[in-house]
C-alpha cells in the first residue's frame, strides 16, 4: 500500500484525507490498517511518538463502524486531556465527510454534564482519560453492550501515571469479544501482564521511529520575552538571506496576524491554516513550492501531509502542545540527507515545556544566543546599500524640490550626510530584543529533572507582575493543576495572558495570573460553576484564616454557600 488510495477506506474516508494532505501511509499506518481491515485479532503497536498512531487505528475502525446505530463502537483511552483532545480533533478531521458519525471526548477537568449529554444525543466512538471514562461507566451513563474496539494509546504512559486499577476495570467490563488494540512506545512488564490478562495472542507490529532518530537536524531554542519575539523573527530572517522556513504558530488567528505582520513588513509570506478553502490552500502551497514565497506560516493541522522538500528552517514561534507535533514539524526539514535546522522562540516559562518535549521525544535541544546589535545593524546598512545600488532613480521626480533640499543640506559633509540618512533608516529597525532575564545558564537539555506527567506552566511566585486569586475548589473535589489551568482557560477564553503559580489544598486554592487582568478574572468566574459546585473567586493575599472554636458552627453554615 504506497498511498491511502490504494487502501480500500470508505470514499469518504479518502475525501478527508485528501482534504489534510494525507497521502502516503507511514509504516505503522500502513501495517495497522491492513490488519484491521482484514482480522479481529487483537493488536500490539509498538511505535514511538510521532509515528502516526492515531491514524493507524482510527481509520480502520472508522471505516468498519455500523454507522446506523448510534451507540458507542469504540473506546479510545490515552493519559493525559491534551492527547485526548488531540486524538478527537484528528478523528474529526478524518470523518469531516462522513457526517453521521460522532466523536465524543471526556475527559478531566470539564463539566461531566456536558459530556453525559453529548453521549446521551449518541455517538459512535469515545475518547477518553481512564478515570472519567471509568467514572461514566459506573454511572451508567457510557454504556459498553455495542463496543467493539478498545484501544489504549500511550499504554506505557498511563501506567506510569498509576491508572492500572482503572485500566483493569476497564478492560473487565467491557464486551469480552472485544478487538483490543494496544499501542505503546515501551513494553514494562505491567504491559506484558495487559497483554497476558486481557488480550488473545495479539498481533505484533513493531516500528522503528526513523523520523525521531535524524542525526542530520539541530534543535535550538532563544530566550526571549514575549514582547521581543516578533522583532526577533524579523531580524533571525534578515540574517539568513537563503532562508526557505515554515514558522509554525499555535492558533489560525495567530498565523493569520504573524504573516499579514511580516508581510507589511515586506518579507515574501503567506499564511496556511484551516479557514482556506482548496482553492486558497492550493494556490498558497505552488506559491512556496515555486518559492514565490520564501516563508510559510503555517498551523499544525494545516500543514498535516504538507510535502516541501529542502527546507533550511522550521520555527517553532508557538511550541505545540504535544511532543508529537514538534517530531511532525521538526520533520520537514533536513530530508533527503541534508542539514536541517529546528528552532524555538521561548519565553523563560515554556522551558518546562521544552524539557517535556525533550524527555519524551530523547532530542537535545541546544540554547543559541541572540544575535548582537552590532551584528544586526551591519546586516541592516549592507541589505541596505544593496537596495540603493539597485533601486531605480526616480530623482527627475524631485527637481523642483531638490534646490531647497539642497539649501538645506548643504552645509553637511559627504560622510555626515551618509550616516543620518542611515541613521534614520535604522532607527526603527535598531533592536529591541533582549534575552528573558534571570536565566543564564546556556547548555543541552538532556535529562530533565522533572515529572513529565506534571507539567504546568511556569510558576512565578511572589512577582508583582502577577495578581494572586483565591478559589473555592481543592483537592478533594477531584481537582489537579492542568484541571485547574483548563478551567481557569475556559472562563477567561483565549491564551493572551500568563498563569503563575499554583497552589492546591484541600478545600481551596490559589492562582496567579499576570497582573491587570482582575476584572477579566473575577467577570469570567463570576456565576460559574464546576461540577455543581458554585464558584467563588476572589483576589487573595493570604491563605483564608482558620475559623477559631467559638465560631466554627458559623463558619460551618458559610461555607455551605462555597461548597
Amino acid at each position: 500500500m504506497k498511498s491511502f488510495a490504494e487502501s480500500g477506506l470508505k470514499k469518504e474516508l479518502l475525501k478527508s484525507l485528501e482534504r489534510i494532505n494525507f497521502v502516503s501511509p507511514t509504516p505503522i499506518q500502513h501495517q495497522s490498517i491492513n490488519h484491521l481491515l482484514q482480522s479481529d485479532r487483537d493488536m500490539i503497536g509498538m511505535a514511538h511518538t510521532g509515528t502516526g498512531k492515531t491514524a493507524a487505528f482510527a481509520l480502520p475502525i472508522i471505516h468498519r463502524t455500523h454507522l446506523e446505530i448510534k451507540e458507542v463502537q469504540t473506546i479510545v483511552l490515552c493519559p493525559t486531556r491534551e492527547l485526548c483532545l488531540q486524538i478527537t480533533n484528528d478523528i474529526k478531521n478524518y470523518t469531516r465527510d462522513l457526517r453521521s458519525f460522532q466523536t465524543v471526548a471526556v475527559y478531566g477537568g470539564a463539566s461531566m454534564t456536558q459530556q453525559i449529554s453529548a453521549l446521551k444525543k449518541g455517538c459512535h466512538l469515545v475518547v477518553g482519560t481512564p478515570g472519567r471514562t471509568l467514572d461514566l461507566i459506573n454511572r451508567n451513563k457510557l454504556r459498553l453492550h455495542q463496543v467493539r474496539w478498545l484501544v489504549l494509546d500511550e499504554a506505557d504512559e498511563m501506567l506510569s501515571m498509576g491508572f492500572k486499577d482503572e485500566l483493569d476495570q476497564i478492560l473487565t467490563a467491557t464486551p469480552a469479544d472485544k478487538q483490543t488494540l494496544l499501542f505503546s512506545a515501551t513494553m514494562p512488564a505491567t504491559i506484558t501482564s495487559i497483554a497476558e490478562n486481557y488480550m488473545t495472542d495479539p498481533h505484533k507490529i513493531l516500528v522503528e521511529p526513523h523520523e525521531k532518530t535524524k542525526s542530520n537536524i539541530t534543535h535550538g531554542y532563544f530566550l526571549i520575552t514575549r514582547k521581543s519575539k516578533f522583532e526577533f523573527l524579523r531580524y533571525f530572517i534578515s540574517l539568513h538571506k537563503d532562508i526557505y522556513a515554515i514558522i509554525f504558530c499555535r492558533t489560525r488567528k495567530d498565523t493569520s496576524k504573524l504573516a499579514s505582520d511580516l508581510s507589511e513588513e515586506g518579507y515574501q509570506i503567506d499564511a496556511l491554516h484551516g479557514d482556506l478553502n482548496q482553492r486558497q490552500r492550493d494556490r498558497v502551497l505552488n506559491r512556496f513550492r515555486k518559492r514565490s514565497i520564501n516563508l510559510l506560516v503555517a498551523t499544525d493541522v494545516a500543514a498535516r501531509g504538507l510535502d516541501v522538500t529542502d527546507l533550511t528552517h522550521v520555527i517553532n514561534f508557538n511550541l505545540p502542545d504535544e511532543p508529537e507535533a514538534y517530531v511532525h514539524r521538526s520533520g520537514r526539514t533536513g530530508r533527503a540527507g541534508k542539514e536541517g535546522n529546528c528552532i524555538c522562540l521561548l519565553e523563560k516559562k515554556e522551558l518546562k515545556k521544552l524539557h517535556f518535549i525533550s524527555h519524551k521525544t530523547g532530542i537535545k535541544f541546544q540554547e543559541s544566543k541572540l544575535p548582537g546589535k552590532e551584528e544586526i545593524v551591519r546586516e541592516k546598512i549592507d541589505s541596505t546599500v544593496e537596495q540603493i545600488l539597485t533601486v531605480e532613480n526616480v530623482g527627475h521626480l524631485l527637481t523642483r524640490a531638490l534646490p531647497e533640499i539642497d539649501q538645506k543640506l548643504f552645509h553637511l559633509s559627504r560622510q555626515e550626510l551618509i550616516g543620518r540618512f542611515f541613521s534614520i533608516l535604522l532607527r526603527k529597525d535598531l533592536p529591541q530584543v533582549s534575552l528573558d532575564k534571570g536565566h543564564h545558564n546556556a547548555g543541552k537539555i538532556d535529562q530533565p529533572k522533572i515529572n513529565p506527567n506534571t507539567y504546568v506552566p511556569d510558576e512565578l511566585t511572589g512577582s508583582e507582575e502577577y495578581t494572586r486569586y483565591y478559589i473555592n475548589l481543592g483537592t478533594k473535589h477531584q481537582l489537579d493543576k492542568s484541571a485547574l489551568i483548563s478551567l481557569i482557560n475556559r472562563k477567561l477564553k483565549g491564551d493572551d495572558f500568563r498563569i503563575g503559580k499554583i497552589e492546591m489544598l484541600k478545600s481551596f486554592s490559589f492562582f496567579e495570573i499576570e497582573a491587570g487582568l482582575e476584572k477579566r478574572v473575577l467577570s469570567g468566574f463570576k456565576g460559574a460553576e464546576f461540577e455543581g459546585i458554585s464558584l467563588v473567586t476572589e483576589i487573595a493575599t493570604s491563605k483564608p484564616t482558620p475559623p477559631s472554636p467559638n465560631r466554627k458552627k458559623k463558619k460551618k453554615k458559610k461555607k455551605k454557600k462555597f461548597f
